[in-house]
């Protein structure tokens, strides 16, 4: 997973800054419930971007990228709600003031070995690299009062932690 510095309307919020009225770890509470239901709703036929996204709010102190922005702030926003042909982001984390924010695109992999795997899974990387910077300089622009990092995750997808399993790799960028 790499993070960078610089809503499907399940997560809710389609893109607005966090809210005074409510702490990070609420509204990281609230989401992570609705991210399960989601999940477990959907079971086998779940998004696998859900999937790695759960894994990474069920595990944030494994993943030492991931524990500056412990806090799920939304998934699946739109960069605009108004303009929905912006684009949408996979997932938005926040410090536990609020103040910096983690925008992170996820990537699902497919890990076969011949050659044209190993192409698709290149072009996915640099497509959410792309993505993630684009979306994090658009949130810079909405909210200017916030410090805002681009980050992505790009796995294989396991559906559950096993021992031995390693933990998602987060990247900043």
């Amino acid at each position: 997973m790499s993070i960078h510095n610089t809503s499907h309307t399940a997560g809710g919020t389609l893109g607005k800054p966090p809210e005074s009225g409510s702490s990070p770890a609420k509204t990281h509470r609230q989401k992570v419930r609705v991210l399960k239901s989601l999940v477990e709703n959907q079971g086998t036929a779940a998004h696998g971007e859900h999937q790695l996204l759960l894994k990474l709010v069920q595990a944030p102190q494994h993943i030492s990228r991931l524990s500056k922005f412990p806090y799920l702030k939304d998934f699946e926003w739109f960069l605009s709600p108004n303009r929905q042909d912006l684009g949408r982001g996979d997932a938005m984390f926040v410090d536990k003031t609020g103040g910096k924010v983690l925008i992170l695109e996820l990537k699902t992999l497919h890990m076969g070995s011949s050659k044209t795997a190993r192409t698709a899974r290149n072009a996915a990387r640099k497509k959410a690299k792309q993505q993630a910077a684009y979306y994090a300089a658009h949130y810079k622009r909405m909210h200017p009062q916030f410090q805002v990092f681009a980050g992505t995750c790009c796995e294989q997808l396991s559906v559950s932690l096993q021992k031995g399993d390693t933990y998602p790799q987060v990247s900043i960028l």
